[in-house]
This record gives C-alpha cells, structure tokens and sequence, in this order.
C-alpha cells in the first residue's frame, strides 16, 4: 500500500465579520513569519519579589520600634510598685473642689496630699495624690497608714491599710521619718 498525500484543493481564508464572496481570498504559499520588536525592557531581567517589596523590612522596623516605645511608656506610666507611707498628723482632710487644667471645676471633692512613702527596699519618694471622696470622713485621717502604687510618672492607686498590713522594716523607717 501506498501512502497519498490528500487533496484539499483551495483553501479559502474567511475573515470573521461579513463574509465577501465576490472575491475569495486564496492561499498559495507559506506564510511568512511574523517579525518582532524586543525592547530592552523585554531583555531587562525581572526584580525578585524582596526587590519589589522594599518597603517591608521598614514597616517591621517601625512596628518593632512603636513597640518597645510603647511597651516603655505603659510600663513607665502605668506599671506601680508598692509604697506605704502614714499620714502627717499636720494634714488638713477639708474636702476641696478639684479644678481642670483649663482652670474650670471639675464638681469632684478630694483632699490633696503630699507625703513620704516607702518601699520594702527602703527606697524613699515624695509622693502627691488627690484622695477623691464623697465625704471628709472617707478620706484619710492623719496618722492613717497608706498603700499606694506608683509608677515612675504618677500615683496609680492608693488605699488606707490597717498597720497589719504594713511592713515592718517600712513601719520602722516611717517611725523614723516621723521622729
């Protein structure tokens, strides 16, 4: 048996669209390739992703710095250790109406006070906190042992403690304040 090679006569090209049929295209040859244009753009090797991306290891280091910033200002502000620390017997407890920092009040009464306080350590600090109350018997008398906790920046919190509570290497070195 012999292998023939097909027959399909002419090949008529028809363009989508309308259709004209009173000439028909024929094709007769190879069609010659298209030639194309490479720009040197085309030549340029791609960026790797990390090029592209250039700006990721500066938004981590921002966002490692407003970290540790933010970390050191909660723990400076807001973080107290313990202080205990007794009432002067000169302190007037005559409830006063607090003022706003535009100088406007406030319609809250305290007792502000200014004492010494000391840690377990035996660190001394001057501490100053406006004791808010209701009434003048609810603020600290003098004489009264205090708790308070306070961060680097300001008095936290603050409570009346029985002597009990407080300890006795502080009792001793409030003693000895008060001598």
């Amino acid at each position: 048996m012999s292998q023939q090679t097909p027959d399909f006569g002419e090949i008529k090209v028809v363009r989508s669209g309308s259709v004209n049929t009173s000439r028909p295209t024929v094709v007769t040859g190879v069609a010659e390739p298209v030639r194309s244009v490479i720009t040197p753009e085309a030549l340029a090797p791609k960026k790797p992703w990390f090029a592209r991306f250039w700006w990721l290891p500066l938004l981590l280091v921002a966002g490692i710095a407003a970290t540790v910033w933010g970390r050191n200002y909660y723990e400076n502000r807001y973080v107290g250790s313990d202080y205990w620390a007794q009432v002067p017997a000169t302190q007037d407890t005559t409830l006063v109406e607090s003022i706003s920092d535009s100088g406007q009040p406030t319609g809250m009464y305290g007792v502000h006070y200014f004492v010494t306080a000391f840690n377990e350590a035996g660190e001394q600090r001057q501490l100053d906190f406006v004791y808010h109350a209701d009434n003048e018997t609810s603020v600290p008398q003098p004489g009264d042992y205090l708790w308070i906790s306070a961060s680097r920046q300001l008095v936290v919190r603050q409570r009346v403690v029985p002597e009990s509570e407080v300890p006795a290497s502080v009792r001793d070195l409030i003693a000895g304040d008060h001598n």
